[in-house]
């Protein structure tokens, strides 16, 4: 599947295409890392308790 938007990105369909480059990613927001940190977190501890039943 491709997307719409033409992107000049390596993948593995732009391999043979001449004059496709590596582009920079965004970096996450911090919001969004602190999201992802507590959801981790979160995780963790759950599986702690449910491997200590």
């Amino acid at each position: 599947m491709t997307s719409p938007i033409p992107r000049a990105v390596m993948s593995l369909d732009t391999l043979d295409t001449p004059g496709a480059t590596t582009a920079p990613v965004a970096l996450p927001s911090p919001d969004l890392l602190d999201r992802a940190r507590a959801g981790w977190e979160h995780f963790l501890v759950t599986a702690r308790e449910t491997s200590v039943e």
